[in-house]
């Protein structure tokens, strides 16, 4: 930070190179980069904030934005399951012709829900398949919970869709919704159905 004070007036030096700059442009970068941050991180640009009240009344449907609700009504998937209001304000919605994918970013913690209609035979030793056998049960059907690279997802088959929910964590090691099963197999309990 020296360096910084013993520049000449009006410029300041890169503290890494010893280079200078006026202190105008530095100011410029600056305001841009958080008039930038503050457009990539707001909710939907020219949506306003629904109050809390209103998020746990609304439907996930209803909670998304008008692009996601168009995909939404023209995925190809004969049983479609949504996001949770809290997070379908924020998601992201794509679907194929035998694919439909929601995903949100809410206070630190990424969840994406997948569901296909495609199958594949797994060709898996025996140990494998042991170790694939579902341990919970999810929305009425056997489920299984795994952990990857400290993304917790839970996997089962609804009404011939097989679902994955998965959350990550911004901190894996300490954030209980990553640590513990509960969170993701709560959550998927909360997955909605579209209206018709």
């Amino acid at each position: 930070m020296n360096d910084l004070v013993d520049a000449p007036a009006g410029t300041r030096a890169a503290p890494s190179s010893g280079m200078q700059r006026p202190v105008g442009s530095l100011r410029s970068v600056v305001a841009s980069s958080i008039v930038w941050l503050a457009a990539a991180c707001s909710a939907t640009p020219g949506v306003p904030d629904p109050s809390p009240a209103a998020l746990e009344q609304a439907s996930g449907f209803e909670a998304m934005t008008p692009e996601a609700q168009a995909t939404v009504r023209g995925a190809s998937v004969r049983f479609l399951l949504l996001l949770p209001a809290p997070y379908a304000r924020s998601a992201i919605a794509t679907s194929g012709s035998r694919w439909s994918a929601l995903s949100a970013r809410v206070d630190a913690l990424t969840v994406s829900l997948h569901g296909t209609n495609t199958t594949h035979d797994a060709h898996l030793t025996l140990d494998e398949v042991q170790r694939a056998e579902p341990t919970r049960t999810v929305r009425g059907a056997a489920a299984r919970v795994l952990v990857n690279e400290g993304i917790r997802s839970v996997a089962w088959n609804e009404h011939g869709v097989d679902w994955s929910l998965e959350v990550e964590c911004y901190a894996p090691d300490t954030d209980v919704r990553c640590t513990e099963d509960a969170f993701v197999v709560e959550l998927a309990a909360r997955l909605e159905e579209p209206p018709q």
